[in-house]
């Protein structure tokens, strides 16, 4: 980012294995082919969902949501496909819900328990607040996830003005 002046980390796919967000490659289209792909993808949504099942249950509901939401997150100008990039997906709205949908699950952990809504967290940027949801991330070890090993390549960027002994350092504290 910014001129090539930060660094760059890959995960190993296995690093997010205890996770509760849905990995998803990036969709690369042409502009002229972008409503055939949407359409398709709708389709998809419909077929996985069964339409006899719409007004039975509200996790149907819900997983067409996550689907639709996940299909238009994960689309890209078919320019970028060099990136070969690969999104991570946590679905929940911005505000608390009320009480009533509290219950509702807004996503599942690997191991199939439900999770909820959950207050995010906020760093500040200048003078800009951005919120985030922080999750542990790494190989699932007994009760634990370790995130030792779950870095695969570290690429800093030319104009980067941390010594790699500063990114080593940066990296040792988070865990790594």
């Amino acid at each position: 980012g910014r001129n090539y002046s930060g660094i760059s980390i890959g995960f190993r796919p296995t690093a997010f294995a205890g996770t509760p967000v849905r990995m998803q490659k990036v969709n690369y289209v042409d502009v002229d082919l972008e409503a055939q792909w949407f359409r398709s993808v709708a389709e998809g949504i419909l077929r996985e969902i069964g339409m006899n099942e719409l007004f039975k249950n509200a996790a149907h509901w819900v997983a067409a949501a996550v689907n639709a939401i996940a299909a238009v997150t994960t689309v890209k100008h078919a320019s970028w496909a060099y990136e070969q990039e690969v999104r991570l997906i946590y679905v929940q709205k911005k505000e608390k819900p009320s009480s009533s949908l509290a219950a509702v699950p807004v996503g599942r952990k690997p191991s199939g328990e439900p999770t909820y809504w959950r207050q995010p967290s906020e760093r500040s940027v200048g003078e800009r607040a951005i919120e985030y949801l922080a999750f542990p991330f790494g190989r699932p070890r007994g009760d634990t996830i370790s995130s030792v090993q779950a870095l695969s390549s570290i690429i800093i960027g030319p104009n980067c003005f941390m010594a790699i002994s500063e990114v080593e350092e940066e990296l040792r504290l988070n865990g790594f």
